[in-house]
């Protein structure tokens, strides 16, 4: 797999480990996809395995090359995952803590 020098591999997977990924290629093993409205009143496609249903990407397959990955599903998010954003506030819990100097959401951005 070609990739520039400065770009970072991320692999994950789902909680079984049927479905794994690397960012800069295809998901290795089936996904089940599935259809649902987003907030926003778009259709929103999620990917998740077969056999654990743990979310794992989201986005059409073999139709464009970008993805939404769930970074939960990521092996080690520590080195290259750096929240600039909180989405969807107004349905945390009392007890979650946003840090300092994140930008705000009650739902989606604008």
């Amino acid at each position: 797999m070609n990739r520039p020098p400065d770009t970072h591999l991320i692999t994950g997977g789902c909680l079984c480990g049927a479905l794994r990924y690397e960012a800069a290629a295809s998901p290795i093993g089936p996904t089940l996809s599935f259809s649902c409205k987003a907030v926003n009143g778009n259709d929103a496609l999620r990917n998740s395995c077969p056999t654990c249903a743990g979310l794992v990407f989201g986005g059409p397959l073999g139709e464009t090359d970008s993805h939404t990955i769930y970074v939960g599903s990521a092996d080690d998010s520590s080195a290259w995952f750096k929240p600039t954003m909180a989405l969807f506030v107004r349905n945390l819990p009392n007890w979650i803590v946003v840090p300092p100097g994140l930008q705000q959401f009650e739902t989606l951005p604008p």
